[in-house]
């Protein structure tokens, strides 16, 4: 439900959630996005939450803060939180090595690699990869067991543990290590172990486009063009989740609130040093330090959708910026509305500031496009030839 509006005048100033507005206004009308979902945290507390635009241009149904979306690449906070739980209890270890959950994986990566991005994997999320690995990533039907042998084939760019290089093929191996860790399915675990005690009603891996759901659109020369929705076994771990602003909210809440899961932000956080260097990532979520301040954040881009999360601590301020089109500006807005709540000093706080889609995205909307012209010329021809025959 939407939060009244007599409530939000309370928790922010009104000149504040004006500013919001006007932002969010400009970047719906400017990046032709049907849809955002917007939610805010100062201090700690949730302080705003609102929809803005259409979350289904076919049935005009508005976009609210608990409407749901694909967030990506975000989901990745919520796996690092989940391994360094199992690392927490001595069900597992930073330093134990990836190939012992992996038969036949012959590579001397620690699970610290996969969590801080420095495992010198390829990325497995390329055109290149699913050509190589297909049928065995054919939506509806991936085989995951075939994906895993493939990112063990790729050629390491680096020697783990030397560079960070960002690679959705560490998280994607993390959901499994997590699995063979507990024996459990790794929606299973997020569930009980975040999302349930966190009453993250919204959340989770299923892929259906129930009442709630932000339909996913690309924008093209012809407007937006809807995105038949994403599967999530092409990415699980990595980037599979779907959500809404208020649950994140609830997550970034529990991040700055509860001491058991602050102790995980910190962790996430964590400065990690490499010869070059201090990397711009920590465990799930890149870092940066500014004066007194530690700002995390992930953005998360699949087909059809946009997301974008950055929290800061010890201020307690967070932004989420959730969007149904994978062209739309979300990390750039979210990073805007921080700024009207706490101002940083130093380099900006989001280097991901990009919004081209993935080349998935681009690979669906022309075969929509292209489906949707050949099915209009198959129309056109059938009945040119019922005319000619009468």
């Amino acid at each position: 439900m939407q939060i009244a509006a007599f409530l939000l005048a309370v928790l922010l100033p009104s000149t504040i959630a004006a500013q919001i507005d006007s932002l969010v206004s400009g970047a719906l009308a400017r990046s032709r996005t049907p849809a955002f979902s917007v939610a805010v945290l100062q201090k700690g507390r949730v302080v705003f939450a609102k929809g803005y635009g259409t979350r289904n241009l076919k049935t005009h149904s508005p976009a609210d803060d608990n409407t749901r979306y694909a967030i990506g690449s975000a989901t990745k906070e919520f796996t690092a939180a989940l391994i360094l739980q199992l690392i927490s209890e001595g069900r597992l270890h930073q330093n134990s090595l990836v190939q012992q959950f992996f038969p036949g994986f012959d590579r001397h990566i620690r699970i610290a690699d996969l969590l801080r991005q420095t495992s010198g994997l390829a990325d497995y999320n390329t055109a290149e990869f699913i050509v190589r690995s297909f049928p065995a990533e054919i939506p509806g039907h991936v085989r995951t067991d075939a994906v895993i042998r493939e990112i063990g084939r790729l050629p390491l760019h680096f020697m783990p543990g030397s560079q960070f290089e960002y690679s959705n093929s560490n998280y994607f191996l993390l959901g499994f290590v997590a699995e063979r860790v507990t024996g459990k399915p790794i929606g299973s675990l997020l569930h009980d172990r975040i999302f349930g005690p966190l009453k993250m009603n919204s959340t989770g891996l299923d892929t259906g486009l129930g009442a709630d759901e932000a339909q996913g659109y690309t924008l093209t020369d012809v407007g937006p063009v809807p995105i038949p929705q994403f599967d999530s076994h092409l990415t699980l771990a990595a980037g599979g989740l779907r959500s809404s602003a208020s649950d994140l909210a609830h997550w970034n809440a529990a991040l700055f609130n509860l001491p058991r899961f602050h102790r995980l932000l910190k962790e996430m956080t964590a400065p990690v040093e490499l010869p070059a260097g201090r990397s711009p990532y920590g465990e799930g979520l890149f870092a940066y330090n500014y004066g007194a301040q530690t700002v995390g954040w992930h953005d998360g881009t699949v087909a059809g959708y946009k997301a974008m999360d950055v929290l800061a601590y010890p201020s307690g301020v967070a932004v989420i910026v959730l969007a149904n089109a994978d062209t739309a500006p979300s990390p750039i807005l979210a990073s805007q509305i921080r700024a009207l709540l706490l101002p940083l000093e130093g380099p900006p706080d989001v280097s991901l500031l990009n919004a081209r889609p993935t080349w998935w995205s681009r690979v669906i909307a022309a075969l929509v496009v292209f489906g949707a012209i050949a099915a209009g010329g198959a129309l056109s021809r059938h009945f040119w030839r019922r005319a000619r025959s009468l």
